[in-house]
C-alpha cells in the first residue's frame, strides 16, 4: 500500500488545548464510556512527525464513535475516496488501575460513515493502517503510540497518541424519600456544585504531562501539580482562601506567586456561562503517594475534609 498519497487530519471541536498546542499536533480530543461495571476515558492526539509538514495535513477529516463496547476511530480522505482507522476495545481490570487494550481493523462500513455525515461519499474505499498492535495491559496514564501513516523511507509519519484511564463503576442513586424536616434557608453560592472532569493542565503556558482522567464533584475542587503541591479551588470566599483566578464554563485559570495555571475540562466546571471569581488555597505539603509523578484531582464539600488529608 502506498501511504504517501493519504494525508489525513481530524476535525473534533472538543480538543483539549494542552494537547493541541504540542508541536505537530493536527487534532486531539476525548472520548469516554461509563457503566455499572466501570468504564474508561480515552484522550487522543494525532501528530505529524517531523512537525514541519503539519500545515499540509489540514484538509481531511475524521473522528470517533462507539457502540457495543468498541471505540471506532475513523479517518477519511474524501478527495481520494478512501477511509481507514481502527477499533479499540478497552476492558478495565476490576480492583486495579489497569486496563486490557485490544486493537482491531476498523469495522465501520462506508455506508455507516455516510450515515454519520451525509456530506461524505458513500462509496469510500477502506484501506488498512500499517499495523495493529498486539493486545496489551496498560496502567492509568500510560500512552500508546500507533502509526497511522508511514512514508516509504520511514522519515515521515502520522501518529495517534492514546492515553487511557479506567474509571469506577457508575453508581445509581435511588431516592426513597424527599422529606426534609430541617429549617428552610437561603441559597448561597457555596451550595453550587463544581465539577472537574478529564482535566488538562497548563503551567505558565506549558502543558503539564501525565494528566489523570475521570471526574469529581463538590463545593470545592482541587488539582495537584507534581512539585508544586495541591490547589483547593472554590467560587465562594472562605477563610484562608485568596481570590486569585476565574472560571467560565470549561476553563479555569488561577495564579500562585509568579506561576499561572490553566485547567481545561471536558465538561463545564459550573453550569453557567458567566465568569466567576475563583478562590484558591495552596496546600504545598499534600503528597498523593504516587508511583510516578502525575497530575491528580478531586473534590469535597468541606475544606475540613481536605486540609490535613495528606
Amino acid at each position: 500500500m502506498r501511504t504517501t498519497n493519504f494525508l489525513f487530519a481530524f476535525v473534533v471541536a472538543t480538543a483539549p488545548a494542552a494537547m493541541a498546542d504540542q508541536a505537530g499536533t493536527i487534532m486531539s480530543g476525548t472520548a469516554s464510556q461509563h457503566g455499572d461495571k466501570g468504564g474508561f476515558v480515552l484522550r487522543y492526539r494525532t501528530a505529524v512527525e517531523p512537525p514541519k509538514q503539519a500545515a499540509s495535513f489540514n484538509k481531511y477529516g475524521g473522528g470517533v464513535s462507539s457502540d457495543h463496547g468498541k471505540v471506532h476511530r475513523f479517518i477519511f480522505d474524501d478527495t481520494n475516496h478512501v477511509y481507514f482507522g481502527y477499533d479499540l476495545i478497552v476492558e478495565p481490570i476490576p480492583g486495579t488501575s489497569s486496563s486490557r487494550v485490544t486493537f482491531e481493523p476498523l469495522s465501520l462500513t462506508a455506508d455507516q460513515l455516510h450515515g454519520r455525515s451525509k456530506t461524505l461519499d458513500s462509496g469510500l474505499r477502506s484501506v488498512l493502517i500499517p499495523r495493529y498492535p498486539a493486545p496489551q495491559v496498560i496502567e492509568n496514564g500510560d500512552t500508546i503510540a500507533l502509526d497511522l501513516l508511514v512514508s516509504p523511507d520511514g522519515q515521515q509519519k502520522v501518529v495517534d497518541y492514546l492515553q487511557i484511564s479506567s474509571t469506577p463503576a457508575t453508581k445509581r442513586t435511588v431516592v426513597t424519600s424527599t422529606n426534609d424536616d430541617s429549617d428552610p434557608r437561603d441559597f448561597s453560592v457555596g451550595d453550587m456544585e463544581l465539577r472537574i472532569a478529564d482535566p488538562s493542565v497548563q503551567m505558565n503556558g506549558q502543558a503539564v504531562p501525565g494528566v489523570a482522567m475521570g471526574e469529581a464533584t463538590g463545593s470545592i475542587i482541587w488539582v495537584y501539580v507534581p512539585g508544586h503541591g495541591r490547589f483547593l479551588l472554590s467560587i465562594a470566599p472562605s477563610p484562608g482562601f485568596e481570590k486569585a483566578g476565574t472560571v467560565q464554563h470549561t476553563i479555569l485559570k488561577f495564579r500562585d506567586g509568579g506561576d499561572e495555571y490553566e485547567v481545561r475540562t471536558s465538561s463545564p466546571v459550573i453550569q453557567s456561562f458567566k465568569r466567576w471569581n475563583v478562590y484558591v488555597l495552596h496546600d504545598p505539603l499534600y503528597d498523593p503517594k504516587q508511583a510516578k509523578p502525575m497530575v491528580a484531582f478531586g473534590a469535597a464539600n468541606r475544606v475540613e475534609d481536605l486540609v490535613g488529608a495528606r
